[in-house]
């Protein structure tokens, strides 16, 4: 009686009633998978402000004590045409100061570093962060580094000294870029420059080993073909997207079409890719309404146009 009933049972079981419970279960997993992967990106992106909080109160520690920014070489030295190539990048540069590791010329195992041929200093890479006696006292550096945070990056453009330096590397495995604002008195005829030659707030030169990247990170995305950073964006479009990026939101020139900044973000910018792994990505929603690869972004007087990426920005303020 019991093999009876459960026969019947069986044959009760539809083509129909299966089709639906595997409807059911696609749906549930549609809905689960994003959710979990969104939970996943929202919780890298705050590790990832973290680090930035981490850098930025460690730089403004430095300003405090040294009376200016940090970094090794000057934002107009890293905004060098030289450095277009020889892919020094910003945060580097800055760690060179915030971490140590400069030592003395034919030091053992030093390589040579600098945003140009003629411009460079020698460094041990074992010796960023190490201790340092000065007069029989122990000193640190501003900032620790945490190894999981502190790699050479794969994809990075320039020489090959540079490319093992080490680089501060955020929670979804890419590569952080930080904007430095050139404050010498000479610097006001542009908000921002792909290079030096032309005096600016701020220059691209110093990111380009990042952002002239065909493969760039854990990510492996294609800087140059989908960046609005990438010089192949066109330079024009370039230093307009630099401008909007880095330019205050809360400070237009008055009278000025279109608009125009008359105030930066911050004397230091910190700049994550975020989940997609691309600066500002043409397939963001911030990049579609640009009107994508080949176009620049647009700075809005009072509205962040950064709330359009998933980009990842902090700074420290003038």
């Amino acid at each position: 009686m019991a093999k009876a009933s459960m026969r019947g049972f069986i044959k009760g079981f539809t083509l129909i009633e299966m089709m639906i419970v595997l409807v059911i279960l696609i749906i549930v997993i549609a809905i689960v998978v994003p959710a979990l992967s969104g939970a996943r990106n929202r919780a890298k992106q705050v590790v990832t402000l973290q680090l930035h909080t981490s850098l930025g109160s460690a730089s403004a520690q430095y300003e405090l004590s040294e009376r200016r920014l940090p970094g090794y070489f000057s934002p107009a030295d890293m905004g060098a045409v030289a450095n277009e190539t020889q892919g020094l990048s910003n945060m580097e540069n800055i760690v060179l100061d915030l971490a140590g590791g400069v030592t003395t010329a034919g030091a053992t195992g030093a390589i040579m570093v600098g945003p140009s041929p003629t411009n460079q200093v020698p460094v041990r890479i074992d010796q960023i962060d190490a201790p340092v006696q000065v007069k029989g006292v122990t000193h640190k550096g501003y900032w620790v580094p945490d190894k999981k945070n502190f790699v050479a990056m794969t994809g990075q453009i320039g020489t090959a000294e540079h490319i093992t330096l080490p680089d501060v590397v955020d929670a979804f495995g890419n590569p952080m870029l930080v904007w430095v604002q050139d404050e010498s008195p000479a610097t006001t005829a542009n908000f921002a420059a792909q290079n030096s030659t032309t005096p600016a707030r701020f220059f691209w030169a110093g990111n380009a080993c990042f952002l002239n990247s065909g493969k760039l990170g854990k990510s492996e995305a294609n800087q140059v073909s989908e960046s609005m950073l990438s010089l192949g964006n066109g330079p024009p479009q370039l230093v307009q997207t630099m401008t909007a990026l880095l330019g205050n939101p809360a400070f237009p020139k008055a009278s000025v079409t279109p608009d125009a900044p008359s105030a930066s973000r911050g004397k230091l910018v910190f700049h994550s890719a975020g989940p997609d792994g691309v600066f500002m990505s043409s397939k963001d929603r911030g990049g579609k309404v640009a009107g994508g690869f080949g176009m620049g972004v647009q700075y809005r007087a009072n509205k962040d146009v950064m709330n359009d990426f998933d980009d990842v920005v902090t700074w420290v303020a003038n």
